[in-house]
């Protein structure tokens, strides 16, 4: 069972259909049982007791008349006072009723009741179709308990209680406003429910409106029922009931009226049905769904939420629009260090493997484009240990098939949400290839990568979540990265100034330093690494060739 939610200031209004319609149908009975009194001949002098016959003197009537304006029948005949009759022929004349008679009355409410119904429709138009049908979806698929996020503890559960009492009013009024009057049934003759209510509320306002100078000229002269229809109009049709149907009471009072609407909407269909489907078809089906739906969210979290969050969830919103080759998110193949299966593990090049700080690296025969998987530093450390630290135990990784592990293939156009569902599997690396399904046959025939494969480069989880976030995810080896940076700056100062012959005694010492050094351990400075002293052993120039510029 449901309970219709109405605050205090709603139960006045809970009133006025009910008073409206009785004004209606009693006005309008009244209105047509008042017959007008058929009046004939003169009456004598009033008076309370008269004798009257005829000239033959076979008939009298002798009455008591209590009322004059009521008359007295006789033979069919009505006889009614002089003064009444011609107060009633004047008043026939000049078309007004006599103050506060029954006629006057039924006039009055008639009128009040059309400006009430006036005012009401008019509410509705702005009340009903002011309302966004996306909106109300909106309103009712919110979660209360996503609310503890937002709102203190302390005003929690009066917030809930309002959003139930919001989702029933927008649940009432939906179906109104929101698809089509016949459902999902004759789409060709079933109209929008937009045209539809719009329709239906502009007739009923319309007819009100130009059937209330019809009742004021019965009680006003005609100068003053043009002033009064369009002052009641104007302030009490229109502006007041525009400004409350779309105040901050909208909904419940929108909610309220939709049965009567729903009312109407039946009583007027013969009249509605084709000026609404006419409409459709001229100005189309009304509200449809925005076509940037993404782009409106995106502007609506940019206004409402923080710089963090908003980066977010536009990392979220465009995962589907990206993919695996974007740059930014593949790594080419050309700068992905790797190692060569045939390549001897000593301790060299196992120190190079844990200065790079990758925990994973792919393996390559022969040529780069014939990848055949990758391998997890730690595995190589624990085979490394198990074999007591003897680097010349450790042979190559073909000499261990067992550390090689089977990479996950993705085509360029793979989309970054696809992405990350395959990394949600357990995977944290993946290669780009022209051709998945060839890579992975010839892994299973133990053949080499045939060149339609066309690696491109790898895409890793990490860079799949930096797309998401937005931003950057530095962990303690990119810090050491951007470390070696700014040193490597200075050394390409310092090679730039060596090749010049431009060298100050303490730059000569630090790149004599710098030349000597063979391995982490063995330079003076703050432990360079070793790609950097191989790249700066080939590319300074000999001891010769420095000169002392100090």
């Amino acid at each position: 069972s449901s309970t219709v939610y109405l605050s205090p200031s709603m139960r006045v209004t809970s009133v006025v259909p009910l008073v409206v319609g009785l004004c209606f149908v009693v006005g309008i009975g009244i209105f047509w049982c008042d017959v007008p009194l058929r009046t004939r001949g003169e009456l004598p002098p009033p008076s309370n007791d008269l004798d009257q016959s005829s000239s033959n003197g076979t008939v009298v009537c002798r009455y008591v008349d209590p009322d004059p304006t009521k008359g007295v029948e006789c033979h069919g005949m009505m006889y009614v006072d002089r003064d009444v009759h011609e107060a009633r022929v004047s008043e026939a004349r000049s078309g007004l009723a006599k103050p506060f008679s029954m006629t006057w009355w039924c006039n009055a409410a008639l009128a009040f009741g059309c400006v009430a119904m006036a005012a009401m429709a008019a509410g509705l138009t702005m009340g009903l179709n002011g309302l966004d049908e996306e909106d109300l979806a909106r309103l009712t698929a919110i979660r209360a308990e996503d609310l503890q996020y937002e709102i203190p503890a302390a005003a929690l559960e009066s917030e809930i209680e309002k959003l139930k009492r919001q989702q029933y009013h927008a649940k009432t009024i939906h179906p109104v406003v929101a698809g089509h009057f016949l459902g999902k049934s004759c789409h060709r003759l079933n109209p929008t429910n937009h045209h539809y209510v719009l329709v239906t509320l502009l007739l009923l306002n319309s007819c009100a409106n130009e059937a209330m100078p019809m009742f004021l000229k019965s009680l006003v002269p005609e100068w003053a029922a043009v002033i009064f229809s369009i002052s009641l109009v104007l302030c009490f049709g229109e502006i007041f009931p525009s400004a409350i149907f779309t105040g901050q009471h909208q909904l419940p009072i929108a909610a309220f009226f939709t049965p009567f609407v729903k009312f109407v909407e039946v009583v007027l269909f013969p009249l509605v049905l084709p000026i609404s489907l006419g409409l459709d078809k001229l100005l189309g089906h009304g509200q449809e769904m925005c076509r940037y739906q993404k782009a409106r969210i995106k502007c609506q979290v940019r206004m409402q939420l923080e710089d963090d969050e908003v980066k977010m969830i536009e990392g979220a919103l465009e995962l589907a629009h990206k993919t695996v080759d974007h740059i930014g998110v593949m790594t080419k193949l050309s700068d992905v260090h790797m190692l060569e299966i045939n390549e001897e593990l000593d301790q060299r090049r196992v120190q190079e493997l844990m200065v790079v700080g990758h925990s994973r690296i792919p393996v390559y025969d022969r040529v780069y484009n014939n990848i055949r998987g990758f391998v997890l530093v730690k595995d190589i450390l624990k085979r490394l240990t198990s074999l007591g630290g003897n680097f010349n135990e450790m042979g190559c990784v073909a000499d261990h098939p067992e550390v090689i592990r089977r990479v996950h293939v993705m085509a360029p156009n793979t989309n970054l949400l696809d992405a990350i569902n395959v990394f949600q599997t357990g995977r944290h690396l993946a290669l780009v290839c022209g051709d998945p399904n060839a890579a992975v046959a010839s892994w299973s025939n133990n053949a080499p990568l045939p060149e339609s494969c066309q690696i491109q480069g790898i895409v890793t989880l990490e860079e799949v979540i930096e797309e998401l976030l937005q931003e950057d995810i530095k962990d303690e080896v990119d810090i050491e990265v951007e470390e070696r940076i700014q040193k490597n700056r200075k050394w390409m100062a310092l090679n730039f100034n060596a090749a010049r012959g431009r060298v100050t005694t303490n730059s000569r010492d630090n790149a004599e330093k710098l030349l000597r050094c063979r391995t982490v351990g063995d330079s003076d400075l703050e432990e360079p690494l070793i790609g950097d002293l191989q790249i700066y052993r080939n590319s300074m120039p000999s001891f010769g060739s420095i000169r002392d510029a100090s």
